[in-house]
């Protein structure tokens, strides 16, 4: 395998996904909305992630053109189906936060995640 290959089933075992939870594009217009058009289930289930090497039409946070590309370019977003109550708190620092410890996690295994 091509180190630079992207493996869905190995991302999925150390993420402690089953497999058809991972998708692995090399490009794709928005990671986020190409999650947010699957189906959704009745009952929450297990996070689904969505890697690309390239993103088109990405939007980050503000209305920001979220673009990328590349060997060295690597895109994830992650989809939890929650079940929120009427008067819960909002999650507007989720996605934050979770960027952050996915990035503190990868700067162990890899140099140069920043």
């Amino acid at each position: 395998m091509d180190r630079d290959e992207l493996d869905a089933v190995a991302i999925a075992q150390v993420a402690g996904l089953a497999p058809a939870r991972v998708d692995v594009l090399d490009s794709v217009g928005s990671t986020n909305q190409s999650l947010l058009q699957l189906p959704w289930t009745a009952q929450p289930a297990e996070p689904r992630a969505l890697l690309a090497r390239r993103q088109t039409a990405g939007r980050g946070r503000r209305g920001r053109t979220w673009l990328s590309g590349g060997r060295h370019s690597l895109v994830v977003s992650v989809s939890y189906e929650l079940a929120i109550t009427e008067g819960s708190s909002t999650l507007s620092g989720l996605p934050v936060l979770t960027g952050v410890g996915i990035a503190e996690r990868l700067s162990q295994l890899t140099p140069g995640i920043g």
